[in-house]
């Protein structure tokens, strides 16, 4: 039995199925007849030899390859050709004796033979040389790649073409020769008639016949070969070939010069002897929005134009001549390829926004195992000190030149940075010119921009900011006058609200010296009236025998008496009230023993009016300006002249023509406390406390207390301005639309909507009758109105005699605690946000023409940033993430950056388009949607082809000016065809002839690109540089 196996075993070998010889099955047949014993040492030379066993496991390959089509090859591992649309390489080993071989496979997915175009781009460099769509290439296992020994490369490829005619394969089969630096082939192919192919390219890269280099030579080059292949030609003087040409013209950037001329991925590299730009040169991104922070190497190098005449018959060199002295403009297409520059090493440090995003995104990360920046800038535990022992911080005089960018050339801030706003992106950052928006960019580059380089910078930053505070110097970056604005990060807000503090603790520091300096005179002038009475005194004394008492009137004012009757006591240097805020909201609501007034309606808290409680801006006019300090001081001096003879106080002038409705007197506007400055986190403890009071009655009073803290203020100083002024005045003044004016008293259901007095007389007030006519509104009417309850219990006080409802100092402290002890995370996610808002909108700043495509994915990534960033730009002390948040939020922010280094790097080349063919909109347009399509080596744009087609190829021809006049022309290729004095860098020709008995032979689409008029005979590829001459034939002949 286990002889039987045996045989069945060599029976069925692969060397029977693919060799296909007749006696396959007779030896079989034989085989099954023989008796077991007889077997015994029996040898099957059908796969005795390396050469047949290479044959058999060529052909096991083809026909795996063939059964699999090229659709599933791509899911056994091919893949795509660098530099091709759709041309993908598939590889196995295959062992010939003692040598290993490769067996590439080289197959397009989903084209076909009936392109249109004569020079497709894209193309291996095979298929531009033969016209062959899939092939085959044998290669050594060697360093070289290449065969030397010419009988070797004989077997190899007489070996590969049996395998594919024993599998049925028509597949072109090529083993690359000699050296590898003359890009020579040999080729066959068989076909499925009579007829073989036979290919062989070379090249010549010393020295360049002149007759080569130019269109009749190339022509007479082409007729010898067919005359030599074709014997019965060789008497004819002339032979009509098909002929099409494409001519190169490169044009680099300053500093640039190209590598690999003529083939298929020429690229600029930077030139050996160029030390970087002079003075007199200018970077390309100078004026670009990201100059301000870093430099980008220009994305594009140099520009390819690409012109080619189309097939047409020529039939002698005279005529092939004439094509060389044709002008350029006379192509039939035109193609404009930018060159981009190589791609950057690993070693190389990358450039951008992008890589610091992503550093910014790993701090993040790593910020969550400190709870304060100082446990990173200062490490004590080892186990910190493992975590950032990679991390590098700037030596420290980065650090002062950063500090001094932020705080001493500091310029005035604008407000720009809110473009995200504008278009209801949710994410708060910092405006771009802000003092925060600034240290989150000095961040960025501030060394790696690593948690420990951060927390440096940060505490240093702090340190600087308590000095401004402590100094009252102003804030730079951050405005004075402006309340925190709620639509931004809150540090920014904070920082806003310090900007206020410091400015009023500054006032009243100026006020307090001017107080000083006032007393200070006084006091010496009281000190010269002393003296003076003193003297008169004594001159009394001895004139008089009698004891007469003094009668001169000592007109100082006792100042602790004067303080004493205004309930005001001295602190720090300035005065202030001297009750409590117990017993001041005592008063407030309870003026006095002798009238009480009742208990106020918390019912009456839902009241309509609750909304205009706190919305308490909508008093008309603004009565609090900067001038309003000064009144205060004056009023506060006592001025008698400034005020009414019914004790008015703290007015800031007649409102207009308005009247009091009650007492003929002109309605004054009063001058109003400062509103209180609140940041987003203060408004949401303001509702919280609100919510949290709203259980007992005595709760609600509280709660009512606190909403309308203004609002009392606000009334306080109306009565204090307006003497005899009713509820009804107030209203006219602090919410117009509530009052109603009207010419009879308004009744419902038996209550009057009118409060103020009825007088029987009207006195005229320049042509206005008095009193006013009008009714409050429904919702300030009803009974039990809040609003009604409190102006009845308020006391009539000046805003400069109530406690002040914005403590700026403990306020101003308060920030400063906030700096000092903000968790790392919270400080890095707030700066994330404004980092990655602020580098987006830089993006979208950028002129780069009106690309559709572009502006829909930087819309994109604003609509990512949004997703993956608001949940870190709410992050609070007191609701920290989770370790499973972080890593979920650490993974969208990586993939967050991967979507801005794509947006970045097209933003890129689109500004560098821009910047070099903005008088070409077409071809400017056409080119970028052509690089986001096709990539890189692929990018290129017709030229032409339309009415105008002739303008726009002279705004092309421009970026190849014409050559300076210190280079010598007698060094370069006279081959003709002048573009603005150029000639051409590369020139490519193919040329073709056909024999009547082969027109009807039709090319497979295993096999060459025929374009549908039949297989040529002969077809020659010639490329021509300034330095070498490649050539390539393939001949068509019979077995």
């Amino acid at each position: 039995m286990e002889k039987m196996e045996k045989v069945e075993k060599m029976a069925n070998a692969p060397g029977d199925r693919f060799m296909g010889s007749p006696s396959t099955s007779s030896t079989s047949g034989a085989v099954s007849d023989v008796e077991p014993d007889d077997l015994e040492g029996f040898d099957d030379y059908t796969i005795a030899s390396s050469w047949e066993k290479f044959i058999a496991n060529v052909e096991e390959i083809c026909r795996e390859w063939q059964a699999a089509g090229p659709y599933d090859l791509l899911n056994l591992g091919a893949t795509l050709v660098q530099g091709s649309r759709n041309l993908h390489r598939i590889h196995k080993q295959v062992p010939f004796g003692k040598k290993l071989y490769v067996l590439i496979l080289f197959f397009e997915v989903g084209s076909g033979d009936d392109s249109k175009e004569e020079w497709p781009a894209g193309l291996h460099h095979l298929q531009l040389y033969f016209g062959v769509t899939d092939f085959l290439v044998a290669v050594p296992v060697t360093l070289s790649g290449v065969i030397l020994d010419a009988p070797e490369a004989t077997t190899l490829l007489s070996t590969v073409a049996v395998a594919l005619s024993s599998c049925g394969s028509h597949w072109p089969a090529f083993v690359p020769v000699h050296d590898r630096t003359r890009k020579a082939y040999r080729g066959v192919q068989g076909t499925s008639s009579s007829y073989s192919i036979t290919f062989e390219a070379d090249r010549i890269g010393s020295w360049v016949p002149v007759r080569f280099m130019h269109l009749e030579g190339l022509y007479e080059l082409f007729v010898s070969k067919v005359a030599f292949t074709a014997p019965n030609t060789a008497a004819v003087p002339s032979l009509r070939v098909e002929f099409t040409m494409r001519l190169t013209y490169q044009a680099p950037m300053i500093g640039y010069e190209y590598q690999n001329k003529g083939g298929p991925s020429s690229v600029a590299e930077a030139k050996p002897d160029y030390d970087g730009e002079s003075p007199n040169e200018p970077t390309w991104d100078e004026d670009l929005p990201w100059a301000e922070w870093h430099s980008v190497d220009d994305p594009i190098k140099g520009f390819e134009l690409i012109a080619i005449w189309n097939k047409r018959f020529v039939n002698d060199s005279m005529e092939m001549s004439e094509y060389e002295n044709t002008s350029t403009f006379n192509a039939d297409e035109w193609f404009l390829i930018p060159t981009f520059a190589m791609d950057k090493e690993d070693d190389q440090p990358e450039e951008g926004f992008a890589v610091r995003l992503e550093g910014l995104a790993k701090a993040f990360h790593v910020a969550g195992n400190a709870q304060f920046l100082e446990d990173f800038a200062n490490v004590v535990k080892p186990e910190m000190d493992l975590l950032l022992e990679t991390f590098n911080v700037p030596p420290p005089g980065v650090l002062e030149r950063v500090v001094k960018d932020l705080f001493y050339e500091a310029v005035t801030p604008t407000g720009e940075g809110f473009t995200y706003e504008s278009r209801g992106h949710s994410v708060k950052g910092a405006p771009r010119d802000s003092l925060f928006g600034r240290f989150v960019m000095q961040s960025l580059f501030f060394g790696t921009c690593n948690i420990k380089a951060i927390s440096e910078l940060w505490l240093e930053f702090v340190r600087e900011i308590r000095w401004y505070w402590e100094e009252c110097q102003t804030l730079p970056r951050v405005s004075p006058d402006e309340s925190p604005d709620l639509r931004t990060c809150l540090l920014h807000q904070k920082l806003q609200m310090l900007a206020v503090c410091i400015k009023l603790k500054s006032e009243e520091k100026a006020k307090n010296k001017s107080a000083k300096f006032a007393a200070s005179a006084e006091k010496t002038e009281d000190e010269k009236t002393r003296a003076s009475q003193r003297e008169q005194n004594d001159n009394h004394q001895q004139n008089d025998e009698l004891n007469v008492p003094n009668l001169d009137v000592n007109h100082n004012v006792d100042m602790d008496t004067k303080l004493q009757e205004l309930n005001l006591k001295e602190v720090d240097g300035h005065f202030t009230d001297s009750k409590s805020p117990e017993d001041e909201m005592e008063s407030l609501f309870n003026p006095g023993s002798k009238s009480p007034e009742p208990p106020l309606q918390i019912e009456a808290w839902e009241h309509p009016g609750e909304d205009a409680i706190v919305e308490h801006g909508q008093r008309s006019p603004s009565v609090h300006s900067s001038e309003d300090d000064e009144k205060w001081e004056s009023c506060s001096t006592g001025d008698d002249e400034a005020e009414s003879k019914d004790e008015r106080k703290g007015s800031a002038g007649p409102l207009g023509n308005m009247m009091l409705l009650n007492v003929y007197e002109p309605l004054h506007v009063p001058i109003t406390q400062r509103l209180p400055v609140m940041t987003e986190d203060m408004l949401l403890e303001r509702k919280q406390a609100i919510a949290a009071l709203s259980r007992s009655h005595s709760e609600k009073e509280a709660r009512i207390r606190l909403q309308t803290d203004i609002l009392a203020s606000d009334m306080s100083a109306f009565k204090a301005a307006n003497p005899g002024a009713v509820f009804e005045d107030f209203v006219r003044w602090h919410l117009p639309d509530d009052w109603i004016e009207d010419d009879h008293e308004y009744v419902q259901d038996g209550y009057s909507y009118s409060r103020f007095l009825s007088i029987s007389t009207e006195t005229e007030n320049n042509g206005e009758p008095w009193p006013p006519r009008g009714r409050l509104s429904q919702k300030m009417s009803q009974p039990g109105n809040v609003w009604a309850q409190i102006w009845d219990q308020i006391l009539p006080e000046a805003a400069y005699e109530q406690r002040p409802l914005f403590d700026y100092k403990r306020e101003g402290e308060k920030v400063m605690h906030y700096l000092d002890t903000v968790r790392p995370q919270q400080l890095i996610g707030q700066m994330l946000c404004t980092a990655f808002m602020t580098c987006t909108d830089v993006l979208k700043r950028t002129k780069t023409g009106d690309f559709s495509r572009l502006q829909s994915e930087l819309a994109q990534l604003y609509s990512s940033a949004d997703i993956v960033l608001e949940p870190i730009s709410t992050l609070s002390k007191s609701d920290l993430p989770s370790n499973e948040d972080v890593e979920v939020w650490n993974k969208a922010l990586l993939k967050l950056c991967g979507v801005f280094r794509t947006a970045e790097r097209n933003v890129f080349v689109a500004a560098s388009l821009y910047q070099k063919l903005k008088l070409a909109p077409r071809s400017l347009e056409g080119l970028y949607n052509s690089f986001l399509r096709d990539g890189k080596g692929l990018a290129r744009v017709s030229v032409g082809g339309s009415s105008n087609s002739k303008d726009e190829r002279e705004q092309i021809a421009e970026l190849f000016p014409p050559p300076d006049s210190t280079i010598d022309l007698g060094k370069r290729l006279r081959m003709g065809n002048y573009l603005n004095g150029y000639e051409p860098d590369v020139r490519e020709v193919k040329l073709q002839c056909y024999e009547d008995d082969l027109q009807k032979t039709s090319g497979s689409r295993n096999g060459r690109r025929t374009g549908g008029k039949g297989m040529a005979s002969h077809r020659m590829y010639i490329s021509g540089t300034a330095n070498d001459l490649q050539v390539a034939l393939s001949v068509v002949s019979r077995d």
